[in-house]
């Protein structure tokens, strides 16, 4: 893993006043800040542009999202879980199914994994949508989609039929547990693809529903 931006230390005619805060004590003067893990790095210092920010290089290189659909004629119908996601509020939001690449980890098998634990779903027979990675924020995350890195994206085609649904008022729908392994903490709500785009706060599962779209219409 690099920083392929090759941030550098903050002259002091470029600094804008930020001071650091570890563990209580204060650092008035860093110009360049990097936090690693097995997970990644994180930096902060200045850019080639010419100001400060800071950076995160995920070690696996980026995540996996899933998107479970169902087809009606010519209506398309995808999949969301409601999840706490306390960086977008401090209320349940609907997005989808995801996470980042954990380390030793390809981006099928975190998909596969995250898709278990967020929803209890066997996911082997998901494929790959088409595209380029997905950076997960252009301005923050480095992610090379040349290289692979980024967020790949997943989807899973669902037979109506072999399953019981739950209708809802606002013509959304539920399956009533049947699916294989179906946590009954992590309902699945399936929107007109039209209402997940306007509902859910998540650029991401924005992005991953216009993927699919490309793909199946």
């Amino acid at each position: 893993m690099t920083n392929k931006f090759g941030l550098t230390s903050i002259p002091p005619e470029k600094k804008r006043g930020w001071s650091v805060v570890v563990d209580g004590e204060e650092f008035p003067d860093v110009g360049k800040i990097e936090l690693s893990s097995k997970f990644g790095r994180f930096t902060y210092g200045l850019r080639p542009e010419g100001y400060d920010a800071w950076t995160f290089s995920e070690a696996g290189g980026g995540g996996s999202i899933l998107l479970p659909f169902i087809r009606f004629g010519s209506q398309l119908f995808v999949g969301l879980i409601s999840e706490m996601r306390l960086n977008m509020g401090s209320k349940p939001v609907w997005d989808c199914i995801g996470g980042f690449v954990d380390p030793g980890e390809n981006h099928r098998e975190t998909m596969e994994r995250e898709t278990s634990e967020e929803a209890g779903l066997e996911a082997r027979q998901a494929f790959e949508v088409d595209g380029a990675p997905l950076n997960a924020n252009r301005a923050f995350f480095v992610a090379d989609s040349a290289a692979g890195e980024g967020v790949h994206i997943f989807a899973m085609e669902l037979d109506l039929r072999s399953s019981d649904i739950v209708m809802n008022k606002d013509s959304s729908f539920e399956f009533q547990g049947t699916l294989p392994g179906l946590k009954k903490e992590a309902t699945i709500r399936f929107f007109e693809w039209r209402e997940a785009v306007w509902l859910t706060p998540c650029a991401l599962t924005a992005a991953a529903i216009s993927r699919l779209l490309a793909h199946v219409l």
